[in-house]
Protein backbone atom coordinates (compact mmCIF):
# COMPACT_ATOMS: atom_id res chain seq x y z
CA UNK A 1 0.00 0.00 0.00
CA UNK A 2 1.34 3.48 -0.81
CA UNK A 3 1.57 6.46 1.48
CA UNK A 4 -1.09 8.17 -0.65
CA UNK A 5 -3.49 5.27 -0.11
CA UNK A 6 -2.80 5.33 3.62
CA UNK A 7 -3.48 9.07 3.74
CA UNK A 8 -6.81 8.53 1.97
CA UNK A 9 -7.80 5.70 4.34
CA UNK A 10 -7.00 7.80 7.41
CA UNK A 11 -8.50 10.99 5.93
CA UNK A 12 -5.13 12.54 6.64
CA UNK A 13 -3.02 15.17 4.91
CA UNK A 14 0.12 13.69 3.31
CA UNK A 15 3.35 15.64 3.35
CA UNK A 16 5.98 13.93 1.24
CA UNK A 17 6.29 11.12 -1.31
CA UNK A 18 2.85 9.73 -2.24
CA UNK A 19 4.27 6.65 -3.99
CA UNK A 20 6.30 5.10 -1.16
CA UNK A 21 5.30 1.46 -0.61
CA UNK A 22 4.52 0.53 2.98
CA UNK A 23 4.33 -3.17 3.86
CA UNK A 24 4.04 -3.17 7.65
CA UNK A 25 3.60 -1.27 10.89
CA UNK A 26 5.85 -1.01 13.91
CA UNK A 27 6.60 1.06 17.00
CA UNK A 28 8.30 4.37 16.29
CA UNK A 29 11.60 3.26 17.83
CA UNK A 30 11.67 -0.08 15.94
CA UNK A 31 10.15 0.76 12.52
CA UNK A 32 12.07 0.03 9.32
CA UNK A 33 11.98 1.89 5.97
CA UNK A 34 9.10 -0.20 4.59
CA UNK A 35 6.96 0.27 7.70
CA UNK A 36 4.63 2.95 8.99
CA UNK A 37 4.46 4.12 12.57
CA UNK A 38 2.49 6.72 14.48
CA UNK A 39 2.99 9.55 16.94
CA UNK A 40 0.06 10.38 19.17
CA UNK A 41 1.72 10.78 22.56
CA UNK A 42 4.01 13.69 23.35
CA UNK A 43 6.49 11.51 25.23
CA UNK A 44 7.44 9.79 21.95
CA UNK A 45 8.33 13.00 20.05
CA UNK A 46 11.98 12.38 20.96
CA UNK A 47 11.96 9.30 18.71
CA UNK A 48 10.70 11.12 15.62
CA UNK A 49 14.08 12.43 14.39
CA UNK A 50 15.61 8.99 15.05
CA UNK A 51 13.01 6.72 13.49
CA UNK A 52 13.89 4.59 10.48
CA UNK A 53 10.20 4.33 9.50
CA UNK A 54 9.15 4.93 5.92
CA UNK A 55 6.21 7.08 7.03
CA UNK A 56 4.78 8.46 10.26
CA UNK A 57 1.17 9.25 11.09
CA UNK A 58 1.18 12.26 13.41
CA UNK A 59 -1.85 13.47 15.31
CA UNK A 60 -2.96 16.99 14.41
CA UNK A 61 -2.36 18.30 17.94
CA UNK A 62 1.31 17.16 17.93
CA UNK A 63 2.16 18.12 14.36
CA UNK A 64 3.01 21.76 15.10
CA UNK A 65 5.39 20.82 17.93
CA UNK A 66 6.97 17.82 16.18
CA UNK A 67 10.44 18.23 14.67
CA UNK A 68 10.77 18.27 10.89
CA UNK A 69 11.75 14.93 9.34
CA UNK A 70 12.78 13.83 5.84
CA UNK A 71 10.19 11.06 5.53
CA UNK A 72 6.53 11.22 4.49
CA UNK A 73 4.21 12.36 7.24
CA UNK A 74 0.44 11.86 7.38
CA UNK A 75 -1.26 14.40 9.63
CA UNK A 76 -4.48 12.85 10.89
Amino acid sequence: MTTQQLAEITSGRLIGDPSLEITGINRIEHARPNEITFLSNEQYIKFLPLTKAGCVIVSEHLFTSAPTVDIPVIVA
